[in-house]
């Protein structure tokens, strides 16, 4: 399917309904509203949504620390899935850590997400651990991965 044209922009409180929408039919365990707005206003936070014609299609959150980023957050509303936005996304926050001298990025994911995990492992992220029963509802294995630039 071919990707849909959209942008990626900096998160703003008026993206916050959607971006509730999408968090409440995407996770078992949703952030809350607060959550989400407290990353709004953390300067070492980066928290972007993929838009078209003013309607929200996702977002990504992650936290920067120096040479190192976590990737807390993707997600791709269930209607708009496979066209790439979430691997926009990705690799949008990955670019704007790099530009900022992060050379590290952490993430952890459902390991029944397969998708998911197919579009880490695509970008260059690699397994290194796993949390056994960290998810609740349903309680499932969360994989550890992460992405290291190489040293040029």
């Amino acid at each position: 399917m071919k990707p849909t044209n959209f942008k990626i922009s900096k998160a703003q409180p008026r993206h916050l309904d959607r971006i509730m929408d999408i968090e409440n039919s995407v996770f078992s365990e949703p952030w809350s509203r607060g959550q989400f707005e407290a990353k709004m206003t953390d300067e070492s936070a980066v928290f972007f949504v993929a838009e078209k014609g003013g309607k929200v299609l996702g977002y990504a959150v992650a936290q920067l620390f120096l040479d190192e980023g976590e990737i807390y957050n993707i997600a791709v509303a269930p209607n708009v899935r496979q066209r790439h936005i979430g691997t926009a996304l990705m690799r949008y926050i990955m670019n704007y850590g790099k530009n900022d001298g992060v050379r590290r990025f952490h993430l952890e994911v459902r390991a029944g997400n397969l998708p998911a995990i197919r579009m880490y492992w695509k970008n260059g992220f690699g397994a290194v651990g796993i949390r056994k029963g960290y998810y609740r509802n349903p309680e499932e294995d969360a994989i550890l991965m992460t992405y290291k630039e190489e040293s040029k």
